[in-house]
């Protein structure tokens, strides 16, 4: 099936307490990937992300990585807890946001609720792909990196 990209909607997130958006990334390629902190395919893919932290910030692309809304109504980690356990080397790498969706942000781009999808969003602002397990899709993902498609 053949992919047609769409413009990213504009909406707002959370980091370290501050509201921030998409828009504030124009220019950049994206990787916005929502995950669930109790997930274990989002605990693979983030080792599996880290794995290529290196490649991914030579390529310039920036990960929002954020937890779902209210953890998708489940307990579990907080996101900084998450990441320590997880993948520590990343708590201050560059090309990387970490915070929390909004609830806007949640049923605009979640709205089924997925434990782990992710969105590659070109220099456009346009979303080139919609997937999930990036442990699994993670060529799809350096591909992208290289080529912002």
């Amino acid at each position: 099936m053949q992919f047609h990209p769409v413009p990213a909607p504009d909406v707002s997130f959370e980091v370290a307490g501050k509201k921030t958006s998409i828009s504030q990334y124009a220019g950049h390629k994206i990787m916005l990937w929502l995950f669930s902190t109790w997930c274990g395919s989002c605990e693979a893919g983030l080792k599996a992300l880290a794995k290529h932290r290196q490649e991914l910030a030579q390529d310039g692309v920036t990960l929002i990585v954020l937890d779902n809304y209210k953890n998708d109504g489940y307990p579990g980690l907080t996101t900084d807890e998450f990441v320590q356990k997880v993948a520590p080397e990343l708590e201050n790498a560059s090309g990387w946001i970490f915070g929390t969706a909004s609830k806007t942000l949640a049923e605009t781009y979640n709205p089924k609720r997925f434990p782990d999808i992710y969105f590659l969003i070109d220099s456009k602002g346009l979303i080139q792909a919609i997937s999930g397990s990036p442990n699994v899709t993670m060529q799809k993902i350096l591909r992208f990196a290289k080529t912002g498609q």
